[in-house]
């Protein structure tokens, strides 16, 4: 392949200079190789020490040394960052074997950290991990390059997020390239010359810890001590409203159970309905396989089964039950209408995969007696 690389002196280019409808400063060599610079984790953790990050919510982290980061009274969010920040990120000329940059979030047993990038644009040959464990041979939530900007992450405690950022840089010069229509003066042709663009190549994301699984936006009460517990009650929600996976609008996360209770007054009954469902799973299983992810919609006054909803989803009892109605892939539920006093949606995600989720409305019908101020209380 043939490539311009740098040189170190770079004389003015002259206005007329053309080799082959190619336009290239004087001073840049032709070469069969792309000068490549490629780097690892190995080599970072043989030469660096890991490093506990004690930025202030709010500081830009670069990368650099493997980092551990974790919530605390000065630390709540914050940003990532590519090397060289806010410029494109760079190559070490004196670098021969590869090496990587990684961040690690250690989010406590009652938070969630969320990773929402707000630039990306890296080189194909560059790539970005991401796995929710504290190692690059866990389970992968993905691998990025591009300009594609990835979906929001979340991985829920104490269950760290990993990123690896691999960097593979590509050192050439800048190319001038013709541009039409071209200009007459004196009877003479000239073309125009234009600097062909250069790309701002690097990342930029914001971590936060959370405790409230991304659902900034909902009515429900929310039940910490039950973890992904959110309460509908029809005295204190309005009327109508929305209900969504953890995360929604990115990636929900791994092995995480949620319930979504509906409470009904007096003669209120209940609609629920799906705009937007994309769990992993085999809908021509029934939902059953160990790694599905599944959702299901119970009702009834009678107390529900903690102990079956903690029950991760790998060993899902409701799984094993021929009458449980279990819904997983992109074929939305259907709109269910109930007259029953209390209805559960709950979802539960395994260890493999992962998707962006599910968005529903609900629909309060009749008066439920008596309204309630919107307090959040334990449930």
């Amino acid at each position: 392949m043939i490539a311009l690389t740098y040189s170190p002196q770079r004389p003015k280019l002259h206005p007329f200079d053309r080799i082959h409808g190619i336009f290239s400063w004087p001073g840049c060599k032709m070469t069969s190789r792309w000068l490549l610079l490629m780097c690892t984790a190995a080599m970072i953790v043989e030469n660096s020490l890991l490093v506990f990050a004690t930025a202030a919510s709010g500081e830009v982290l670069l990368c650099g040394a493997p980092q551990n980061i974790e919530s605390s009274p000065r630390i709540h969010w914050g940003y990532i960052a590519s090397p060289n920040h806010a410029g494109s990120y760079k190559g070490k000329a004196h670098l021969n074997r590869q090496w990587e940059c990684m961040f690690k979030f250690l989010p406590k047993a009652d938070e969630q950290i969320q990773l929402t990038f707000t630039y990306f644009n890296l080189r194909e040959s560059d790539t970005s991990r991401i796995n929710p464990n504290a190692s690059e041979h866990g389970n992968l939530i993905g691998e990025y390059c591009g300009r594609k900007q990835p979906e929001a992450i979340m991985a829920v405690g104490p269950t760290p997020l990993t990123v690896f950022f691999t960097v593979r840089i590509m050192e050439r010069h800048d190319i001038f390239h013709a541009s039409l229509p071209y200009e007459q003066w004196n009877g003479m042709t000239y073309f125009t010359y234009r600097r062909s663009p250069r790309s701002l190549y690097m990342f930029k994301a914001k971590y936060t810890f959370r405790k409230d699984y991304g659902l900034t936006k909902t009515a429900a009460q929310h039940n910490r001590t039950a973890g992904c517990h959110f309460v509908y009650d029809g005295r204190r929600v309005p009327a109508t409203g929305t209900f969504e996976s953890p995360n929604f609008g990115g990636y929900y996360p791994f092995s995480t159970n949620c319930i979504y209770t509906f409470r009904t007054f007096n003669n209120q009954s209940l609609q629920l309905r799906f705009s937007t469902f994309e769990v992993a799973g085999q809908k021509d299983r029934s939902c059953r396989g160990k790694g599905d992810d599944t959702l299901q919609i119970k009702e009834g006054e009678h107390r529900y089964d903690w102990t079956d909803f903690a029950a991760p989803a790998e060993n899902d009892p409701a799984k094993r039950e021929p009458t449980s109605n279990l819904y997983c892939g992109y074929k939305s539920p259907p709109q269910f209408n109930s007259t029953s006093k209390v209805v559960y949606v709950i979802f539960k995600s395994g260890l493999r995969r992962t998707n962006l989720g599910f968005q529903g409305t609900y629909a309060f019908f009749g008066h439920p007696g008596i309204y309630l101020p919107d307090t959040v209380t334990a449930v």
